[in-house]
């Protein structure tokens, strides 16, 4: 074959030689199958010249070595010619094989790639929408840096990002499950990149995190070349736990630099936090990391460095109870502009009157004093945080069961008792965790829970931001503190209120209220239901260390009991000594409150270790 493409490269180059080159596999986003055999992620869409493409990377290379000098193949959208339409391939074919192949003008990708000229890559981590903890799995993407950045914001670039497509008005249960299981098409998109800052800085108020890549001119070329070819010809099905945005940057990253190795540590889910770890700890990937604070952030800033009588006429305009024209203190008008561009970005509406006032009334000020405005909160940086899947060892004595020992297995994510860096502060996903317990006194292994879902979202309560905390949990548990000796319960419970911080990021006090209901055979009726209370406090007095104390009470409306209430009072400890591992101290107590009850009091020492 190559001679008759007139060829003239070296003995030692071999068809076998490039088709599985690393080069080539990740060129075309193959991976090795468990027993043997290669497969690639893209699941067509003509990517795949060969009819067994998809699985046979020297079929496919055979295939594209011949198609590149064959007349009359369109291919795509935009109907190419296969060197057009494989612009990396091509180049890659090209100088391995010394191909001697007359190029073809491809107008269409020119003029593209001319209208790009990147000449750098940046990637983008888009931190959790404060109040939704089920955004605390991020979203990544690419910033495509324009050449002659010294001339120009760097949000006239442009961004890069897989995503699915999602009808506008799909309903909920749909995209749950549509999403979990490859229903919809996943397809890379290239938009201004300030319509990526205006939507998740501003109007989502998420923190954007920029990782700029040691990449050299011939590797962002050919990653530019690389994303026509995934834009132009193919086709992916979009899964939210593994094939995702993050997963999808990383294929694309690695095909640009063959080099590095960013394979996704879970073959089940991908989680992009996870993958901007893998990125940040591979040797010489990342050159350097930028903070763009969320619009809720930088109003916090210019709001922190105002004395009370400014603040006192801060909070009287937001209140209408004084006009703008009666500011003085130039700090307090920027407070004020920082103020309304955060609230008229969480409506998604135009630049309001008030706004519009306030930056007519501030251009009559004047210079302003300088003031150092404090550091805005960079908690959230992705890289520094733990990783999302956990082990946990932990051993229990309690009045009940006496010595216990116990082991938790955890795919994801993160908890109160966690560390909040890299993630967001007061916020908790727990998702599929799985603990069983072995009792010695009596040589039994058990299963102890398995929590579905719980998600609870402690969002500080302040007189600039108003939003309610909440929680919500699904599970299997086993219950403690009744007359029988193993008895399980399905329970489903929501709750809403309040939380307040009287000192900044040390100690915060919560109450919620809700209903709550319990399915198990253990009760006379079988179903358990009523209101459910709670409050608590989280405390962190030094570093590394969290404490919460809790107490709930559940009410039982259907009086499966003599008493219609169970309570528990519980208090937690956790010390981060890094991101891989954690001391846990926890303790409870369950109070006899019937006849039909006994009463439980526990306490436990665990260690977890996060990869």
């Amino acid at each position: 074959m190559f001679l008759s493409l007139n060829s003239h490269a070296g003995p030692s180059v071999t068809p076998e030689s490039i088709a599985f080159s690393k080069e080539w596999l990740k060129l075309l986003h193959y991976q090795k199958g468990v027993f043997g055999g290669y497969e690639s992620i893209i699941d067509g869409g003509g990517f795949f010249l060969a009819p067994n493409g998809k699985k046979d990377p020297l079929a496919e290379f055979q295939a594209t070595v011949q198609a590149f000098s064959v007349e009359g193949i369109e291919l795509g959208l935009l109907k190419q010619h296969p060197q057009c339409a494989f612009p990396a391939r091509f180049r890659f074919l090209k100088e391995k094989l010394s191909l001697e192949i007359s190029e073809r003008n491809c107008t269409e990708f020119t003029d593209w790639k001319q209208g790009l000229n990147a000449e750098s890559v940046t990637v983008v981590f888009s931190s959790a929408y404060p109040n939704n903890p089920a955004s605390m799995f991020g979203h990544t993407f690419l910033r495509l840096n324009t050449q002659g950045k010294r001339t120009h914001s760097d949000l006239l670039d442009y961004g890069a990002n897989f995503s699915a497509a999602i009808p506008p008005d799909e309903n909920a249960m749909k995209f749950a499950l549509w999403g979990l299981f490859g229903g919809y098409s996943g397809i890379f998109q290239v938009s201004p990149y300030y319509m990526k800052v205006n939507e998740y800085n501003h109007q989502e108020s998420r923190d954007l995190w920029e990782y700029d890549l040691n990449l050299g001119p011939p590797q962002v070329a050919r990653l530019i070349e690389h994303l026509w070819e995934l834009m132009a010809t193919a086709g992916f099905d979009y899964f939210f736990l593994d094939e995702n945005c993050s997963y999808q940057l990383l294929a694309l990253i690695q095909a640009a630099q063959p080099d590095w190795d960013l394979t996704p540590r879970s073959p089940v889910y991908v989680l992009p936090a996870d993958t901007i770890k893998v990125l940040a700890e591979q040797k010489g990937a990342v050159t350097d990391v930028k903070f763009r604070p969320s619009s809720r952030k930088q109003m916090l800033q210019k709001r922190a460095v105002l004395d009370a009588e400014e603040l006192k006429q801060f909070g009287s305009v937001i209140d209408e109870k004084s006009f703008v024209s009666e500011i003085k203190s130039s700090a307090t008008s920027e407070a004020l502009i920082a103020y309304y561009r955060y609230t008229d970005a969480q409506k998604s509406v135009p630049a309001s009157q008030k706004l519009r006032d306030i930056l007519v009334h501030r251009s009559k000020q004047g210079a302003a004093a300088s003031r150092d405005l404090p550091d805005a909160d960079a908690v959230s940086r992705p890289d520094l945080g733990h990783y999302s899947t956990s082990w946990g060892l932990s051993t229990r004595i309690s009045r009940q069961e006496k010595r216990v020992l116990g082991l938790l297995f955890k795919p994801a994510l993160h908890d109160l008792l966690n560390e909040d860096l890299g993630y967001e502060p007061y916020s908790q996903i727990d998702i599929l965790n799985f603990s069983i317990e072995y009792q010695f006194e009596r040589s039994r292994l058990l299963l102890d829970e398995v929590k579905w879902v719980e998600t609870t979202s402690l969002y500080p309560w302040d007189f600039t931001d108003h939003k309610y905390s909440w929680r919500a949990s699904t599970r299997l548990e086993r219950l403690r503190g009744l007359s029988c000796d193993i008895c399980y319960a399905m329970r489903l419970d929501g709750e809403l209120g309040f939380a307040f911080e009287p000192w900044n990021k040390r100690l915060l006090f919560y109450g919620l209220g809700g209903l709550g209901a319990d399915l198990s055979s253990a009760f006379a009726k079988t179903l358990r239901a009523g209101p459910v209370l709670m409050g608590g406090g989280i405390f962190q007095f030094f570093k590394h260390h969290k404490m919460q104390l809790e107490a709930r009470m559940d009410a039982d409306v259907l009086r499966n009991f003599s008493s219609p209430f169970q309570i528990k009072a519980e208090v937690n400890q956790s010390y981060a000594f890094n991101p891989a591992w954690d001391l846990r101290l926890t303790s409870f107590l369950i109070p006899k409150t019937s006849r039909e009850t006994r009463g439980d009091v526990s306490l436990s020492l665990g260690l977890h270790y996060y990869y």
